[in-house]
């Protein structure tokens, strides 16, 4: 599987599993990165490739050409790039991606399919009550006091900024309340941050007073912890491929805002699992922020079903099962063996 760096992997999780992680950075020449894998891809007569990230993907397709190994790539984002049609199965993350694919990269029906990205919920499950009560104090939160969470990339698309402005008329109502922003505020490897964009934010924050009821939390891997510290999560995304985070938080049964774009409307039943608002309105965003601080018992229905939600349609032995699925109908038409059924999708004889 190719796209992540191993410092941005957890490699605990893989602990046990048959799975061997080579690290690939694309950032070499070219032709160096190509020999390597090609000799990786012999040595461990691996049948597929999987992609993720942009510079995998064209990677992919060139091995694909270069090597015959048959490429599937998973499409995180919505990008013009030629090369998507060259794959041998494009899985899409959302119905909005899939549209994106067929419209702009041309990828063929018979070679496209949404696959949601898998959700482990009982990741969620194990963040207890003492780190929960820990994480709030250190938000210098009270008991009762209620924090409103973003989580993500502080760039322009995830709009932290429309949310920031709808602040002041949340907390004309409830003056204890918090803005919790969670991802990566200053320069770090490999992460995606916007300087300018964070500048930004805290600049329209300080003009409209509302600094001091914001807390940066910064990047953190204890998302699990972080979604059940928080009283709502808010995604104000102005566009999203998929909604992960809205998905993480609906696993940790907290009641999820988003934005009415992209896959968050694959995510999202209107008032059934989430709310859902147009994007880039402020008071459109205070007022379903408010009618969620205001009813407590609509937070709890809401975190419920959409734990329920995600358990029936994002589970990982679901989306592995779908996945498994479009690797064997791409090695048959490639003449080569399917991975038995009791194989994991991981296994090492897959490029995982």
């Amino acid at each position: 599987m190719l796209g992540q760096r191993l410092e941005q992997i957890d490699l605990a999780r893989f602990e046990g599993e048959p799975v061997e992680l080579v690290n690939c950075s694309f950032r070499r020449w070219p032709s160096d990165e190509l020999r390597r894998m090609a000799r990786l891809i012999k040595d461990r007569e691996i049948d597929l490739i999987h992609t993720h990230m942009s510079s995998a993907h064209f990677f992919g397709v060139v091995l694909r050409w270069a090597f015959g190994v048959p490429c599937v790539a998973t499409a995180h984002c919505s990008r013009f790039q030629p090369h998507w049609r060259w794959n041998d199965f494009v899985i899409a993350v959302s119905q909005a991606t899939y549209r994106f694919q067929r419209r702009y990269n041309l990828v063929p029906r018979r070679k496209l399919a949404v696959v949601y990205s898998a959700i482990d919920t009982k990741r969620f499950d194990k963040a207890d009550n003492h780190s929960i009560s820990t994480v709030r104090t250190n938000w210098d939160l009270r008991t009762n006091d209620l924090a409103i969470g973003v989580v993500g990339d502080i760039i322009a698309r995830k709009g932290q900024l429309p949310l920031v402005r709808a602040l002041p008329e949340i907390l004309k109502k409830y003056p204890a309340a918090k803005l919790i922003i969670v991802g990566a505020n200053e320069s770090r490897k490999g992460l995606n941050v916007d300087e300018s964009y964070i500048r930004q934010v805290r600049g329209e924050a300080e003009s409209l007073g509302v600094a001091g009821n914001i807390y940066w939390h910064g990047y953190t891997r204890d998302i699990a912890t972080v979604m059940r510290a928080i009283d709502v999560c808010v995604v104000p995304s102005l566009t999203e491929p998929f909604g992960l985070v809205a998905a993480e938080a609906m696993a940790a049964r907290t009641p999820v805002l988003a934005s009415k774009v992209g896959g968050l409307v694959d995510i999202i039943t209107q008032e059934e699992n989430g709310l859902l608002v147009p994007p880039n309105q402020p008071q459109l965003l205070a007022a379903q922020i408010l009618r969620l601080l205001d009813d407590a018992a609509l937070r709890h229905k809401l975190g419920e079903c959409g734990r329920k939600s995600v358990e029936t349609r994002f589970s990982v032995p679901q989306q592995l099962k779908e996945v498994q699925a479009i690797y064997d109908s791409v090695l048959l038409k490639r003449g080569k063996t399917s991975c038995p059924a009791s194989e994991p999708a991981t296994a090492s004889r897959l490029a995982s």
